[in-house]
């Protein structure tokens, strides 16, 4: 009887799974014989142990509908206080300082060249007859004179390395206590598949460090912008701190100068790479390992480029400013990140002298362009309401409203073109490979409802109130006009900007859309978290100095430390609260923006909305995977079905 894993491999793999069901036809045939099954191991590259990639495999198999969304969900219910699983992952093939993928990375005990693996570790089973008894197993991989045969090996799993991309012949022979022999042969071909993740917060997973920040159950005071009265209830408010931050928690008298940001710093949440707040949550690495876990055969390798803040002229064809810049000792990440296209090129091994790239992407993630329209200035409108604080961001143009954004439409469709124009270099003068997922709408509820005027996960900062006349003039522009034109520009719609829209046409994704305006910023419902409900209130969620906000800033009765980043929630974006309860990220500023001290009015408005408010959550990011995932495997010719894997080919499951 052909195996489950056979049969597995066989329908996702055409030509080479045609081979390992022929060989296993054969030896299935003769009832004496052995059959074999394989499977790549730890299949997602940008792991450098097998215990993370087993961890995925482990959550997809007790996943019934094997969604993303689903596999997210338990692993998040199963990390300890809600933490994320991505906290625990032991090491990776990135240096999370410099956010560089190593061109040599050691997996599971073995160098490997990342971006051309010349050999891929696979696992086999030899599955002998349930009356053969105790063996012993000869294998040998290969044929001819490169063949390489092993003796006196365990039967139950064996590890070995083969080719990547060609098929190669593995025979076995079982020998038993008594001397019986039987044997069996197969062909598998380990597919090596090449993707890379690009564009902005959304492709980046902004919102979603890979170790949030841990909160203090004490105060920390915050100034208001203009606060001249040093110390007056009026002129500042009070959050949670950084629980393992060494630092005043009281905002200084006047005159008074504290220089606290280096120990302010080593409290930060962690990312995968902070300057671009990068994250395994993205929707780009959970597609990816996505198509890791659900196909056997494959190994997929990775690089993740996206970037928080980029535009398509600064970030994508050029140079932006970090967003973050932690420090390490006398260490400081650099304030500017290169173009991610240059980034690409430098990976690809491109040059001016060698314009060809050493392998060429099977497939690329893109979702860009928001940034281009100044989306983070409609959101100011919406959020920021009282003065100062809005006048100031006003003069400085930090505020926009759709008609504002209208405005940047000539210039997006150039953008955009030059863009198509960059990618070509990389996939042969074709974009169809390219698979451009558009951002879900982050301010409807109930299907066609736009957020109403509430105070609600927007209090952490007095200046911030939800207006929902504005709420419903930005969700008309980004549902008639901001999508529509994304994916105009993305499938060379009628003005478009296409010269070739055979060429230049990327393959388009919004199959999400729906499910976002059922789970907008302003969603809620009776399974939220707890804390969520009592605490993050309809503003009032955090006392004043002379309730004692400094020694007890919540109104609640829970513990900061209750917050559960990773929970299930009807919302799946950030709110401003989620946002500084998560990341609580102070971010890099410069000229007249530079804050002064820890406590600053422009750090308290900051903190509250770089850490990723009007995001995706990562249960968001999950459900933009779901919908990423039937195009990726179009593009990269898998099979459109998903089945459950067998179970794991080693002697024991220690979480089964």
């Amino acid at each position: 009887m052909i195996s489950r894993t056979i049969r597995h491999i066989a329908r996702r793999f055409g030509i080479a799974g045609s081979l390992v069901l022929a060989c296993a036809s054969t030896a299935s045939a003769q009832g004496d014989q052995v059959a074999i099954e394989w499977e790549v191991a730890n299949r997602f590259r940008l792991f450098a142990e097998q215990t993370d990639f087993d961890a995925q495999v482990r959550a997809f198999r007790k996943a019934s509908t094997k969604t993303v969304l689903e596999i997210e969900q338990k692993l998040a219910g199963d990390s300890p206080r809600g933490i994320g699983w991505a906290a625990g992952v032991v090491r990776l093939c990135v240096d999370t300082w410099s956010g560089q993928v190593y061109a040599k990375c050691k997996r599971d005990g073995v160098e490997e060249d990342y971006l051309n693996p010349k050999d891929i570790r696979i696992k086999l089973v030899a599955k002998l007859p349930a009356n053969f008894g105790t063996a012993k197993c000869t294998w040998t991989i290969g044929s001819g004179e490169g063949a390489k045969t092993v003796a006196g090996q365990d039967c139950r799993t064996y590890d070995q390395r083969v080719p990547a991309n060609r098929p190669t012949a593995v025979s076995v022979v079982a020998q038993s206590e008594s001397g019986t022999t039987i044997q069996g042969n197969i062909t598998v071909e380990a597919r090596d598949v090449l993707i890379i993740g690009l564009g902005d917060s959304v492709a980046s997973g902004e919102g979603n460090p890979t170790r949030p920040v841990v909160l203090s159950d004490n105060g920390f005071c915050f100034r208001r912008v203009f606060a001249f009265q040093w110390g007056g209830s009026r002129d500042q408010f009070y959050l949670p701190g950084r629980a393992e931050a060494n630092v005043v928690a009281d905002c200084p008298q006047a005159n008074e100068v504290r220089d606290q940001r280096d120990a302010w710093e080593l409290a930060n949440a962690k990312w995968l790479f902070a300057p671009c707040h990068r994250s395994l949550y993205g929707y780009q690495s959970r597609a990816a390992i996505a198509l890791a876990i659900e196909n056997p055969s494959l190994s997929v390798t990775y690089y993740p480029l996206g970037c928080t803040g980029a535009t398509i002229r600064e970030g994508m064809l050029g140079p932006q400013r970090a967003r973050e810049r932690p420090k390490a000792g006398t260490r400081t990440t650099p304030a500017m990140v290169p173009g991610q296209v240059q980034q690409l090129s430098s990976y690809l091994g491109m040059s001016a002298n060698n314009p060809n790239p050493t392998r060429s992407p099977d497939l690329i993630f893109l979702t860009v362009g928001a940034n281009d329209l100044n989306f983070s200035g409609l959101v100011a409108d919406i959020l920021i309401t009282k003065d100062p604080e809005r006048g100031i961001l006003k003069n400085r143009r930090l505020i926009a409203n759709p008609a504002d954004a209208r405005q940047k439409f000539g210039p997006l469709a150039e953008d955009f073109k030059a863009l198509r124009q960059a990618l070509m270099r990389f996939t042969g003068g074709h974009l169809d490979r390219v698979i451009f997922t558009n951002y879900g709408n982050p301010a409807m509820y109930e299907g066609d409802k736009a957020c109403r005027t509430s105070r609600r996960g927007v209090d952490a900062h007095p200046a911030f109130a939800i207006d929902g006349s504005r709420v419903e003039a930005t969700v008309k522009f980004v549902e008639e006009e901001f999508l529509p034109s994304l994916k105009t520009h993305a499938t060379c719609g009628n003005g478009g900007g296409c010269s070739d829209s055979n060429r230049e046409r990327m393959t388009y994704v919004d199959e999400h859309s729906a499910a976002f305006r059922e789970h907008g910023f302003c969603a809620a419902d009776g399974h939220d978290p707890l804390f969520d409900r009592d605490c993050l209130r309809n503003g009032d969620s955090f006392k004043t100095v002379g309730q004692g906000g400094l020694n007890d800033p919540l109104t609640c009765n829970l513990s900061a430390r209750n917050f559960r980043p990773y929970a299930k929630r009807a919302r799946w974006m950030r709110t401003v609260n989620d946002s500084f309860f998560t990341a609580m990220t102070y971010p890099a500023l410069a000229g007249a923006f530079n804050p002064v001290d820890i406590h600053d009015a422009i750090w308290g408005v900051a903190s509250v909305v770089y850490g990723g408010a009007m995001h995706p959550t990562a249960e968001g990011h999950a459900a933009m995977a779901d919908a990423t995932l039937p195009a990726a495997r179009r593009v990269l010719g898998l099979s459109e079905q998903v089945a459950d894997l067998p179970e794991p080919m080693r002697d024991e499951d220690p979480e089964e």
